[in-house]
């Protein structure tokens, strides 16, 4: 799940510009894009980061229907993996266990 977050975080970073979407669309896309790959970068220091991957995630499924045509499903797509890759990761699951406290 760890690549699958790295490769949405890049596509909403990417896509607007490969696209051309709408003002709206593309900053929403690139800032989402550039917080969830933050976040992944800094997951090694506690579950609270997967939260953060997964909240960017919801964000963007929600957005989403503010946009239309490309930007929409590209939003929505990415979003759900977002969502879904940081909710288990946080949980634990799916290969994304978090630190244990020493």
């Amino acid at each position: 799940m760890f690549i699958l977050s790295i490769l949405a975080a890049l596509w909403l970073i990417v896509a607007p510009f490969l696209f051309s979407f709408a003002s709206t669309a593309m900053w929403i896309s690139v800032i989402g894009g550039v917080v969830a790959g933050l976040a992944i970068a800094l997951q090694s220091w506690g579950a609270q980061r997967h939260y953060v991957t997964a909240l960017v995630g919801v964000v963007m499924i929600v957005a989403a229907f503010f946009f239309s045509g490309t930007a929409l499903w590209s939003a929505l797509i990415a979003g759900a993996v977002l969502a879904v890759a940081g909710f288990l990761a946080a949980r634990g699951g799916a290969g994304g266990a978090p630190k244990a406290a020493a």
